[in-house]
């Protein structure tokens, strides 16, 4: 007996010699240096397969690692290593139950992806958050949870391995850097009007936020605003210039959304930033008011009155349906216009000019408000309305150089 295990074991040994493959011991020192997730983020099977590709010469990066531990790695291959730093996943939605409009209750199988393909979930918006937590059941780190409707991410757990992402049917969750992040939580590509009636919050299109940002960070797309992170500053001038509350400025490392935070959505530096730039522009409003006399308010409802009755006279002069309403879109600009008052720096008018004015508008405004009612008076309106514009040019020369603008555009 002791004879055949000596034989055996020298067989073994023959065996060995014979089919013994070299591994680089490198592998083993980079799979150390790793955090041991064996999540797949990186796109291989886990750590030793992610450790073997990069031995080999491949680049890549482990969104769970450190910048600390990617280097060591990178000081053990003698190379330095191409890809992105540790990214955090995110939910692109906060359509919670107190913003956004549900339309009845879901009753089916508890699956976002089952619900969104038959198409029957409680939600008005068809791009926001089903809620139904496929996400929670694919990630296996606890990083995931159902929060007043939404899904939502607990950093400190995540490990970016991205089985959420690709659990998500209507693909709201993306992988952003980890760090303080300016971003659009919306993925709604619908127009301003349907967004409005399904979500308090959500991105209506406006493109404020894209002529505000002074560094050309944010894009637009199917009414849809996105910014790009490797291109912002964070002015915050995005988030000044949105009227629905939707931008933010969060720590991804530490911050997910509560219901407190969700028309702020600043963090502790954003919001000290954000109260030194309130304070400095209350000062430049006040010195404005001062030298010009008028609110700065004021001052910018009476632009935005005079741009608005501008673009529907050129609006009118490409488009005839159009021009048959302009008299009465005219007739309410230049109402806002008069409840404003005067100008500052416009100048003092005669009395008996004024008056010769005043009744001549009075009349205009009577012919317009008969041709409402009396189809054949509405028949000669252009013609009588003319009259009257010329009598209006007659009595004011900048008036009449303004009148003669108009007509250019119309003809």
């Amino acid at each position: 007996m002791g004879g055949l295990g000596l034989v055996l074991a020298a067989a073994l040994l023959a065996a060995a010699k014979k089919f013994y493959v070299f591994e680089d011991p490198r592998i083993g020192q980079v799979e150390e240096l790793l955090p041991g997730a064996n999540c797949g983020g990186c796109g291989k099977a886990g750590c030793k397969a992610f450790a073997e590709s990069l031995v080999a010469g491949e680049d890549g990066s482990c969104p769970v690692a450190s910048a600390e531990s990617m280097a060591a790695i990178a000081q053990v291959l003698g190379k330095e290593l191409a890809g992105a730093g540790p990214v955090v996943a995110h939910v692109m939605c906060e359509g919670l139950k107190s913003s956004a409009t549900f339309n009845g209750l879901y009753h089916g199988i508890h699956d976002c992806r089952a619900a969104h393909l038959i198409g029957q979930v409680d939600r008005v918006c068809s791009y926001g958050c089903i809620g139904l937590g496929t996400c929670v059941e694919a990630c296996a780190f606890d990083a995931m949870e159902i929060y007043n409707g939404v899904c939502r991410v607990i950093p400190e757990n995540c490990v970016a391995c991205g089985k959420c992402v690709e659990a998500c049917p209507r693909d709201l969750i993306v992988l952003l850097p980890k760090g303080r992040q300016v971003f659009v939580p919306c993925k709604s590509l619908d127009v301003g009007k349907v967004t409005t009636r399904a979500c308090e919050i959500g991105c209506i299109g406006c493109k404020k936020c894209v002529k505000a940002c002074p560094s050309e960070a944010i894009e637009f797309a199917n009414n849809l605003a996105r910014i790009i992170p490797e291109k912002c500053t964070q002015c915050f001038e995005c988030i000044e210039a949105c009227p629905r509350d939707l931008i933010k400025v969060r720590d991804l490392e530490e911050f997910f959304i509560t219901e407190d935070d969700l028309k702020a959505g600043l963090d502790s530096i954003a919001k000290a930033t954000w109260q030194a730039r309130a304070a400095e522009k209350a000062k430049e409003a006040a010195a404005a008011k001062a030298a010009s006399g008028e609110d700065p308010e004021t001052a910018a409802k009476r632009a935005k009155f005079e741009q608005a009755l501008a673009d529907a006279r050129a609006k009118a002069a490409a488009d005839p349906e159009y021009a048959l309403k302009l008299p009465k879109i005219e007739e309410g600009f230049l109402k806002k216009l008069a409840e404003l008052g005067p100008a500052p720096d416009a100048e003092p008018t005669d009395p008996e000019l004024a008056a010769r004015r005043a009744k001549i508008e009075q009349a205009l405004a009577e012919a317009r408000a008969k041709a409402k009612t009396d189809p054949e008076y509405a028949e000669k309106l252009p013609k009588i309305e003319q009259g009257f514009l010329n009598k209006l040019a007659a009595l004011d020369p900048s008036s009449k150089a303004a009148e003669h603008q108009y007509e250019e555009e119309q003809s």
